[in-house]
């Protein structure tokens, strides 16, 4: 069962759209170091370069979401949906991938140090 989105994340979320949308002029990176985003539905958001560093987002719907660029070393992502994401040159070193669901291929960088648990 997926989770609501939390009024925080959402406000950190809409920021985080307007530094994408101004060039960074405006608003603010998305900044979720650690956080607790499990099962949350993040699919077809645009999360370009939101720094994701050991957050927990195991069994989120990340579908269709632009994670490119993104910051996701040593994040859990079990059992996540990545199907139709965009992972372009998103960092994932040391980032759990168990049971993870996603249709792009990985560069031999981007799997270097990704732990299966």
């Amino acid at each position: 069962m997926k989770r609501a989105l939390p009024l925080t994340l959402d406000r950190a979320l809409q920021a985080h759209q307007l530094w994408l949308a101004s060039g960074g002029r405006e608003g603010r990176i998305a900044w979720l170091p650690a956080e607790d985003l499990r099962r949350l539905d993040l699919s077809g958001r645009d999360l370009r370069r939101a720094w994701f560093y050991r957050a927990n987002l195991s069994g989120a719907d990340l579908s269709g979401a632009n994670l490119s660029y993104a910051f996701l070393e040593e994040a859990d992502l079990s059992g996540a949906d990545l199907t139709g994401a965009n992972l372009k040159e998103a960092r994932l070193g040391g980032a759990v991938l168990a049971g993870a669901r996603y249709t792009v291929e990985l560069t031999r960088y981007q799997l270097r140090k990704v732990r299966a648990r």
